[in-house]
């Protein structure tokens, strides 16, 4: 039996950001973080296991008023005993050629899927980002059953061909039906056979779950999609084949970073500066600070998808100037950067000083306000702009992983639901993120292009 693997929500949205701490006053505190590598067995969650059905029917009406074809009401052609952690997969046909002068024909099938899915709870609620390494569901084929052409059971088990499980993702939700949707994934077939151990490779699919690409969801498995042929061609027949499948595990490797004990730095001695003719300062030190490491004067870099011209690159947009006050001059002293055209996706990115990691607190994201030639100040969450001007009002800010790629900041996604008004957005990240660069990935404005006066990273 062709088998397709479907996803099912198990779990909250999970968090993606990586975990580290940092805390500090005169001294400062940073986290020894190490790799550390964990395989887990799982099995069904409570209530995990679920066999759902739906039936395709075709019939003739036969001759309205003169010969109309009076079909007795039935319900379902099986109903599926539900055993704890099983499920039942396959199909069955039900076929009437009716009767001469006027055939009342009718053609049904009906359907089985099963569901399984997991609590990953003990990956999702790690402090820090997890990476699976490998990822495999495991299950077995427990019973096999099919019927003939006049729906006599067979003592035989379904052929051999009925029972290669294959691999496609299709999102639906516990309690729900399920669609009938194309896999998101290529689909790859396995052979299952009676009593033997199924084994599908999902690492791909919980490392999605688990950056949050795909919401949390776990496995369905379905036969082959019998709609499309069920009223030109076969089956007009009695026939059905259905298997019932239990032992279901997920096995998973997954590596994350554990914070170590704290590392403590103390800062070096503050040399003294004495004015000309003026006496030693007494005391020393200060308030601790907070450094913006997108700043090119600390060394960030800056690059993106194009610029309208050498006044608008993407320096323009990590000088430190937050208004755009001098707009269309040297980027060095003002201005912003900005697209080449109005076209999406565009992109603006921001290397940290030599390609180092730092620890990131709060992301700070400065668009265009409607006031271009005599900017005002702006206030964080306050100053909006005109949908029909010049901001940006759908955008992703996303940081670099060293393992995942580009991940997007939580709650710093604008959408066409959501949209952005403001000039200036500030994003806190709870806990700090561990990253070498960060980058904004733009979507719409006003007006088509994209703009960003401003794009800063802060950490300590």
């Amino acid at each position: 039996m062709a088998l397709l693997l479907v996803c099912l929500e198990t779990n909250s949205p999970p968090t993606r950001t990586s975990a580290a701490a940092f805390t500090g006053s005169s001294s400062s505190a940073a986290s020894a973080t190490n790799d550390v590598e964990k395989t887990v067995t799982f099995t069904p969650a409570p209530d995990g296991t679920k066999t759902f059905m739906w039936n395709t029917r075709w019939f003739n009406e036969g001759v309205p008023i003169l010969a109309p074809c009076n079909r007795p009401s039935y319900g379902h052609l099986l109903t599926p005993k539900e055993v704890a952690g099983q499920i039942l997969v396959g199909y069955i046909h039900h076929w009437d050629p009716g009767h001469d002068p006027f055939p009342c024909k009718e053609r049904k099938t009906e359907e089985l899927a099963g569901v399984v899915w997991f609590d990953l709870g003990e990956i999702y609620d790690k402090p820090s980002l997890a990476f699976a390494k490998k990822a495999v569901l495991k299950f077995k084929a427990l019973e096999s059953g099919a019927t003939d052409n006049e729906a006599r059971r067979l003592i035989t088990t379904c052929r051999d061909e009925l029972q290669l499980p294959g691999v496609d993702w299709i999102k639906t939700k516990p309690g729900n039906a399920i669609p009938k949707t194309g896999p998101l994934e290529p689909r790859k077939y396995i052979e299952c056979r009676l009593s033997e151990e199924c084994s599908i490779d999902v690492t791909s699919i919980v490392n999605n779950w688990i950056t949050g690409r795909e919401d949390r969801y776990g496995f369905t498995i379905v036969g082959p999609d019998e709609s499309g042929i069920i009223k030109d061609e076969a089956p007009s027949d009695n026939a059905g084949c259905t298997t019932r499948y239990g032992d279901f595990q997920l096995t998973v490797t997954y590596k994350y970073e554990e914070k170590g004990p704290p590392i403590i730095i103390l800062p070096l001695p503050e040399k003294p500066s004495v004015p000309v003719g003026g006496a030693s300062p007494s005391g020393g030190g200060g308030l601790e600070t907070r450094t913006n490491y997108a700043l090119a004067a600390n060394g960030g870099t800056a690059k993106a998808s194009s610029q309208y011209n050498d006044n608008y690159s993407s320096a323009a947009a990590i000088n430190g100037e937050v208004l755009g006050i001098h707009k269309g001059s040297d980027p060095a002293t003002g201005s912003l950067w900005h697209s080449d055209s109005p076209t999406f996706p565009q992109w603006l990115e921001v290397t940290f000083a030599g390609g180092s990691s730092k620890l990131i607190s709060e992301i700070d994201l400065f668009t265009f306000q409607d006031n271009v030639d005599a900017p005002e100040s702006v206030y964080e969450g306050t100053t909006t702009f005109s949908k029909d001007k010049y901001g940006l009002t759908q955008f992703q800010v996303q940081y670099w992983h060293y393992k995942f790629g580009w991940v997007d900041i939580p709650n710093a996604t604008f959408t066409a639901e959501k949209a952005n008004s403001f000039v200036w957005n500030k994003f806190k990240l709870d806990p700090n993120i561990q990253t070498t660069k960060i980058r904004v990935l733009t979507h719409a404005s006003g007006d088509g292009y994209s703009r960003i006066v401003e794009l800063q990273a802060w950490g300590k």
